[in-house]
């Protein structure tokens, strides 16, 4: 006999009856809390650039992972998640409430949590683009240059078609997104390789912030 459930975990992401991620939201943000409580415990015994590298190991793995799904999220779901993020940027250099954030994360080469959505969005269509993801995803995307027969400013671009969305949550999907952060990305950053994409793309990411 089938049980109904409200939430399952598969791949170590939760996903809730409503999928609107709420639950695993709520999971990472206590994960996340547990390592910021264990940055602020250490940080006066270790050096900058180890505690960088603890953050990176601690927080920035478990935001990072599967995030183009999760960060679909509502905002005020997502908002402890952010907070947390920026007491442990603060955390590990040692800056007072009154710093910058946007100087703290472009100082320290780190990304925000929307940044870290976007970056990551950027490399999984990277791969999608360049046939490096199973044809199931290729599938759901159309290049502007297949839906028209004449050159346009965006399939000059390998830029494709963003689809229709009217909610607010389909607007925050990873499939609506993905193509969306394709296209404002500029076609020197789009035509390199995936090594030279992720570190380009990271730094193009780092300079918006001011």
């Amino acid at each position: 006999m089938l049980m109904q459930t409200n939430e399952s975990k598969h791949l170590g992401v939760l996903i809730d009856a409503k999928l609107n991620w709420k639950a695993h939201v709520l999971h990472l943000t206590s994960s996340v809390a547990q390592s910021v409580g264990v940055l602020y415990k250490i940080r006066h015994f270790l050096s900058k650039n180890l505690l960088k590298i603890l953050y990176n190991a601690l927080i920035k793995s478990k935001l990072s992972y599967a995030i183009t799904l999760w960060a679909s999220a509502y905002k005020s779901d997502l908002h402890k998640l952010n907070v947390l993020n920026n007491r442990a940027v603060r955390c590990i250099t040692f800056a007072n409430r009154h710093t910058n954030l946007n100087t703290l994360y472009k100082k320290h080469k780190i990304l925000k949590l929307n940044e870290l959505q976007t970056y990551e969005l950027g490399k999984h269509m990277f791969k999608m683009h360049n046939n490096e993801t199973p044809l199931l995803l290729i599938g759901n995307y159309q290049l502007v240059r297949d839906r028209h027969n004449y050159n346009t400013r965006h399939s000059a671009k390998d830029n494709y078609v963003i689809p229709l969305r009217h909610r607010r949550q389909d607007q925050n999907s990873f499939m609506y997104l993905g193509p969306k952060v394709w296209n404002s990305i500029t076609v020197t950053i789009k035509n390199k390789t995936f090594i030279q994409f992720q570190k380009l793309y990271y730094d193009y990411l780092l300079e918006n912030y001011t």
